[in-house]
């Protein structure tokens, strides 16, 4: 565990002083424990983010197939090719 220092609105300190006590807990417990919750909260929000970036590229793709004269032919094989850019497998 790293030691740390940090400032805090005197405001915040006595709301989370008097929430410690309420909760027999020490500050530092209550401080982790809430940053805790928000580390988990980001990450979980990051995560959606990449989804919803990945589903926004997939439909990116999918109305650029759509554009093309003729149609794709080889989409079961290079399917990667068309949705992530990578090479194609058979050209």
């Amino acid at each position: 565990m790293t030691r740390t220092q940090l400032y805090l609105p005197d405001n915040q300190y006595q709301e989370l002083k008097h929430l410690a006590a309420t909760r027999k807990q020490t500050f530092a417990q209550l401080a982790r424990e809430f940053l805790g919750e928000k580390l988990r909260e980001s990450k979980k929000r990051k995560s959606v983010k990449k989804k919803r970036n990945a589903a926004s590229l997939l439909l990116e793709s999918l109305k650029e197939i759509e554009n093309l004269k003729g149609g794709i032919t080889d989409g079961s094989i290079n399917h990667d090719h068309y949705i992530y850019g990578t090479p194609k497998v058979r050209p």
